[in-house]
């Protein structure tokens, strides 16, 4: 039944037992204290009553007492005595009447007893006076005595039916017990209260902390791969919660077991290392990458798959990242299990946590190759075809200044044409050399103060030829700081960006160079007129050997320009990029360090 119930009413229910036992308990209690109350009330009010009663009893007798002394002997302390006695019973009458005022009962036995009482004062404080209404002065003895019996016997019995009614309420008045009964009422109360609470207390640790403790021990089994317990029984919020986490540790399986497939057939393979550089743990795709097995590579040290002659290096590259505790890569060799040797970037991140090394191990075979099939290729342009192709355009100069004898025009217009080939040839080749060069940062920069307008005249200066030939008008505008740079290389970046500008531009064209300061750097800026750069083409422009295919057909070019001007502004930490003029045409814009923020004065820069 407890397990349909969720955990809110469960919790209204605890909560409401004891406070409804509360109610009830605090009912009998105020019911026991009534009765406690009433019980000394009316104890009270029975020792009053009898008090008063007594009094009016003593004082009677005492006034018929001090009466017949007035009466036989006249003397004044009796006379005194007397009137103090009936003053006193009148008081007595008053507070009789006070005492039963509520009590309909008893009023009729009140009002008798005080008619009779006020006809005996009167009996005797005539008496005293001497006035008898009924007598006519003195009293007869006889008379005296007969009627004061009867005044008496009357109030005697009065006071007496009174005083048995007082004596029963004293009787009937159970004070002590009513005490007793709240003090055993409170005692079992608080006795049973502390036993609800125990028991409830209990019912908690028993059902609901052990519920709880069941999704607990599921955390812990999710933790460690286990499986887990059997989802809880119930519609309440915790057994809901258990049937979410079973469904969470599917979905975690699921994903997990996805993820080691991943691994498996990823092309990389993961392991991780203890201190000793012992494998721990290597994932499946060694067996395709490696061609071990995992059983055969785990426990095994990484010296024993390392080819002998780079194993120390190696091992000693891999404690260092160890006793560092950081992150980072380096290159190995690895013998496969047929023993060929491959070339591996192993990347590698220690956790403390773990105590291990984990480890992202590359297969770099093929890209070695293709770096040295490439840098043989390099070597090869280097040397094989660039020296032959410089003597063939000497050659070919020489035959067209007649050096070699005397040609026909015709002849002398095919071999400028050979020469214009030779040259083409000569400056791809240069260029792949360079950028090859700057790619792999085999070069250093000679970092020197220089004036940023006076590397774009230079640079102006070094294709004037090209300016002049498309009647192109150049202008350097803004203002000239000092910028940390190489001269030589950085030129070779704006001759390159100006190559391009005047290869697009118009005959007649204007080509202006701005240069201005940018934070703590000096931005240069070449803007053209020409067509302009397609937006979707923007973001390869700076690619090697891309070019805007409508214009490329019009304007040769070994498409490396860009790219190399880009590798040398990065080399100085600048940026470069390109966007549209808004006048038409292109602008290409880079940044470079600036030496100093002042302004630096022309006359003195050159």
């Amino acid at each position: 039944m407890l397990k349909g119930l969720s955990l809110r009413r469960l919790g209204i229910i605890i909560v409401t037992v004891p406070v409804l036992f509360s109610l009830v308990f605090l009912w009998f209690l105020m019911n026991a204290l009534q009765d406690a109350e009433r019980d000394l009330k009316g104890q009270i009010l029975g020792a009053k009553l009898a008090a008063v009663i007594a009094n009016l009893q003593a004082e009677s007798f005492n006034a018929a007492l001090q009466a017949r002394t007035w009466h036989s002997k006249r003397s004044e302390d009796a006379g005194e005595r007397l009137d103090k006695s009936l003053a006193s019973i009148q008081k007595s009458e008053g507070d009789l009447k006070e005492l039963l005022r509520n009590d309909e009962k008893k009023q009729y036995l009140v009002a008798n007893s005080i008619e009779d009482s006020q006809k005996a004062r009167r009996f005797l404080s005539e008496i005293r006076t001497g006035a008898s209404t009924h007598y006519g002065g003195n009293i007869d003895p006889r008379i005296f005595h007969k009627q004061g019996f009867t005044y008496m016997n009357t109030l005697v019995e009065n006071y007496r039916e009174l005083n048995d009614y007082a004596m029963d309420l004293q009787k009937n008045a159970t004070a002590d017990k009513s005490r007793e009964w709240v003090v055993t009422t409170m005692t079992v109360g608080i006795v049973v209260n502390i036993c609800i609470a125990i028991g409830l207390g209990y019912f908690f640790s028993t059902y609901i902390a052990g519920r709880i403790l069941h999704v607990r021990n599921n955390a812990l089994l999710l933790g460690t791969g286990k499986p887990l317990n059997e989802p809880l029984k119930g519609d309440d919020e915790v057994a809901q919660l258990d049937t979410t986490f079973h469904g969470m540790a599917e979905a975690l399986t699921e994903a997990n077991s996805k993820q080691l497939a991943l691994l498996d057939n990823a092309a990389d393979v993961l392991c991780s290392l203890d201190e000793h550089l012992t494998l721990l743990r290597v994932s499946a795709s060694c067996e395709r990458v490696w061609g071990y097995a995992v059983e055969e590579v785990t426990g095994l040290r990484l010296v024993q798959i390392l080819e002998k002659e780079s194993a120390a290096k190696t091992t000693r590259l891999a404690e260092e990242h160890i006793k560092a505790k950081s992150q980072g890569a380096f290159d190995a060799r690895l013998v496969k299990r047929d023993g060929r040797i491959i070339d591996v970037v192993i990347s590698s991140f220690w956790s403390t946590s773990e105590r291990a090394l984990f480890c992202v191990v590359r297969d770099v075979t093929r890209e070695r190759e293709f770096e040295r099939i490439k840098q043989k290729l390099m070597d090869t342009v280097a040397h094989d075809l660039r020296s032959p192709l410089a003597s063939i355009r000497a050659v070919l100069e020489s035959l067209a200044l007649g050096v070699m004898g005397q040609l026909s025009d015709n002849a002398v217009k095919r071999i400028r044409g050979a020469e214009s080939s030779a040259d083409r040839l000569l400056r791809l080749i240069n260029d792949l050399l360079d950028y090859d060069k700057y790619e792999s940062g085999q070069f250093t920069l000679n970092l020197e103060s220089h004036s940023i307008q006076e590397l774009a005249y230079s640079s102006i200066v070094s294709i004037e030829s090209l300016i002049e030939a498309k009647h192109l008008t150049t202008k350097v505008e803004g203002q000239d700081f000092a910028v940390n740079v190489d001269s030589d290389r950085l030129t070779q970046a704006l001759v390159n960006i100006l190559s391009n500008a005047v290869k697009f531009s118009p005959d007649g064209g204007v080509i202006k160079i701005t240069t201005k300061k940018k934070n703590n750097d000096v931005l240069v800026e070449i803007a053209d007129q020409g067509p302009g750069i397609p937006d979707n083409f923007k973001a390869h422009v700076f690619e090697r050997f891309k070019q805007v295919e409508s214009e490329a057909q019009k304007h040769k070019g070994t498409g490396l320009g860009l790219p190399i001007a880009k590798q040398v502004v990065e080399a100085h930490e600048g940026q470069i990029g390109v966007r549209d003029n808004e006048g038409g045409g292109t602008i290409f814009w880079f940044s470079v360090p600036m030496e100093t923020a002042e302004k630096v004065d022309k006359a003195e820069a050159s």
